[in-house]
């Protein structure tokens, strides 16, 4: 027992000799994000449109349904006075002695779906809007955002299993119900170009390319399911509010990619706090990259000076890196929290080979789940900056 206090009481010691606590905490920052695919300065002029690819077609299919209906209707009219100017005795002999019906019947032709269609214009007055630029119309740059229309995939059947409460003594019985699936979707592109032939942007909305679902209520049995509910009577109801919300989503993919926005950033910042003080150029590092991040928009001359503060702390602290001693000052646990303090700082002040090289140190490490997530995601965000960087220097 007194050996076991011993070690305890060691352990303990040690903790308070070598021990140090790694805190993170939660920093936002607001920040001009430049274009990645910016537009020439000379221009501050655009014109929008919204284009129904889909109507064209579908005028068509419904221009010939109409001409189909009208065809038959015309035949059963034709012959339903032919059948009314026989005579009855025909009419007898044909029933009777043929065994022939030859009362008219009419041709049914099936009603095909049409996609709702919205006034272009409307649409475009509503939903283009381009930050920093006038709309006019007779600008010399065009946005056109494309409506594929309502896609949606063969229906799916789907059972559900459940067990009924018991009112006896005995079990619940088992009950299948069933109900009907669908995915559908309505894919939008974006494009922008100049009137002399200069594209700037053509791509597809990623979002407004995923599925939604809707479900139908449950019944008996499949056949009921699927003679109760007609797809596209089911989802029509959603068909507007889709074309509303992937026109939203492509206006949000036009100013990411064409124009200067403000944007925010939520990230993490590390500090290191020991009960021997032994870390107080870690401690005034944190306060001057927050000062700094505090003012990357209202100051950014200003903010870089912080922030290279920071930089020239955290860097002569990462000198004494050693990993594999627990013990270490800057033991792996602390060169982990430089490492994310530093790939985020180089950054933002536009050092990005820097930034690269820092995080692919950090990969060697023995990172948790958590972790490698978080350098991921800071690797990606130093790349989509880097390229916005370099595709507006000299604009």
């Amino acid at each position: 027992m007194k050996n076991s206090l011993f070690i305890l009481t060691l352990l303990f010691a040690s903790h308070i000799t070598f021990g140090q606590k790694v805190k993170d905490e939660d920093v936002s920052v607001k920040y001009k994000r430049l274009p990645s695919n910016p537009i020439d300065k000379s221009i501050t002029k655009y014109t929008g449109k919204v284009y129904l690819a889909y109507a064209e077609g579908d005028r068509k299919i419904a221009e010939e349904y109409d001409k189909n209906k009208s065809a038959a209707d015309q035949k059963f009219a034709e012959e339903k006075k032919e059948y009314k100017d026989k005579s009855a005795s025909d009419k007898f002999f044909e029933k009777v002695v043929l065994n022939e019906d030859n009362k008219p019947k009419k041709e049914f032709v099936e009603k095909p779906y049409i996609r709702k269609t919205s006034d272009e214009n409307l649409l475009a007055t509503s939903y283009i809007k381009l930050e920093g630029f006038e709309k006019t119309n007779d600008a010399n740059l065009v946005i056109t955002f494309i409506v594929h229309g309502l896609e949606r995939n063969e229906p799916v059947i789907n059972q559900k299993k459940s067990t009924s409460v018991s009112t006896g003594s005995g079990s619940g019985q088992q009950q299948i119900s069933y109900t009907m699936d669908i995915k559908y979707r309505n894919p939008v592109s974006v494009k922008v170009e100049t009137t002399d032939g200069n594209l700037i942007l053509n791509e597809a909305v990623e979002k407004a390319n995923e599925y939604r679902s809707w479900q139908s209520a449950s019944y008996s049995s499949e056949d009921q399911a699927r003679s109760s509910v007609k797809p596209e009577n089911a989802i029509a109801p959603f068909e507007q509010k889709l074309i509303e919300d992937n026109l939203k989503l492509a206006n949000e993919l036009l100013n990411a990619k064409c124009a200067v926005t403000t944007a925010e950033r939520k990230m993490k910042l590390y500090n290191v706090e020991s009960k021997k003080g032994d870390y107080n150029d870690f401690s005034q590092a944190f306060i001057a990259a927050s000062e700094g991040y505090a003012m990357v928009i209202a100051n950014n001359e200003e903010a870089q000076k912080k922030l290279k503060e920071a930089i020239e702390l955290w860097e002569k602290a990462m000198k004494e890196s050693n990993p594999k001693d627990k013990k270490a000052r800057i033991n792996e646990e602390v060169t982990i929290a430089l490492i994310f303090n530093l790939t985020e700082a180089y950054l933002w002040i536009n050092d990005y080979s820097k930034s690269k090289l820092t995080a692919t140190r950090g990969a060697t490490l023995d990172l948790s789940k958590k972790e490698k997530t978080r350098l991921e995601e800071l690797k990606t965000f130093c790349d989509d900056q880097n390229q916005r960087y370099d595709a507006n220097a000299g604009k």
